[in-house]
């Protein structure tokens, strides 16, 4: 974590119309911004013509819940520029900022008086036999690779660093960063991981064994999976529970930390 000198200059405020408060907040914030002199964007998460304003000036405010912020803290990743989120959401691990005190926060982010936090996120290489092609997926909080709707069980293959680690027999796998500690891989028994770390935690859903636990993984791993043909032709990849995609036991899947982290700005 560093302390910051930057100053923005353009805020990119993100809402969802789905989402009961985020659009009237994000007004909220709009107005409090433009009285301290500052350009906002504004950007409907519903809107495919909305855009981000990304340059080495600029922010992006994610107002609602966690899931908003993930779709917007990919968007910040490949502008290179800081997020924050302000918490209308049920949850919110991933959001900073309390509504109720909008004016604060606000005022410490227009005069840079926060830290920048940098964290890891995953790369995903799935590589497709078929069409012989490689698609390229980032999470920032989880992988998941599962059996979709099927009620039969998959055999999934761990390999790290091209050496076979372990065979689960279960509902699939989940590959979380150290944000993501505290998502899905929690609720399948994972352990909690401080976001500051640098690590790759490897969790096991509903596996048929007494004795299967998380794998933690060094940042630089090279994490290979693959699933037995004989316990499911097909599956499904997640990636942090927003984008899907289908595929079969002739696919690989190759999960590593990405070159460029997640700036998350943090106020201490």
């Amino acid at each position: 974590m560093r302390n910051s000198l930057k100053r923005f200059e353009i805020f990119n405020i993100c809402y969802s119309n789905k989402k009961e408060k985020s659009y009237e907040i994000s007004c909220q914030t709009k107005k409090i911004l433009e009285e301290k002199n500052c350009k906002v964007n504004l950007v409907c998460a519903e809107d495919k013509a909305g855009f981000i304003i990304g340059n080495e000036h600029s922010v992006i405010l994610s107002v609602g819940g966690d899931g908003i912020f993930l779709k917007y803290a990919r968007e910040a990743v490949k502008y290179n520029i800081p997020v924050t989120g302000i918490n209308v959401g049920r949850v919110g691990f991933l959001n900073e900022i309390c509504p109720s005190k909008l004016q604060n926060y606000l005022e410490k982010l227009v005069e840079s008086r926060f830290f920048i936090q940098e964290r890891l996120i995953l790369k995903v290489d799935i590589m497709a036999e078929k069409e012989n092609k490689i698609e390229t997926f980032y999470a920032v909080n989880d992988i998941v690779l599962s059996r979709g709707a099927l009620a039969r069980m998959l055999k999934i293959k761990l390999n790290i660093n091209e050496k076979n680690v372990e065979f689960y027999s279960g509902d699939g796998v989940i590959a979380s960063t150290p944000s993501g500690s505290t998502a899905y891989s929690l609720s399948a028994g994972g352990p909690i991981v401080n976001p500051s770390l640098e690590a790759i935690l490897i969790t096991p859903l509903c596996p048929h064994s007494l004795q299967t636990r998380t794998v933690i993984c060094a940042p630089d791993d090279m994490i290979e999976l693959s699933f037995d043909p004989e316990r499911g032709k097909k599956g499904i990849v997640s990636i942090d529970g927003q984008i899907m995609k289908r595929i079969t036991y002739k696919d690989k899947i190759y999960i590593t930390k990405n070159i460029e982290k997640l700036k998350v700005i943090n106020f201490g």
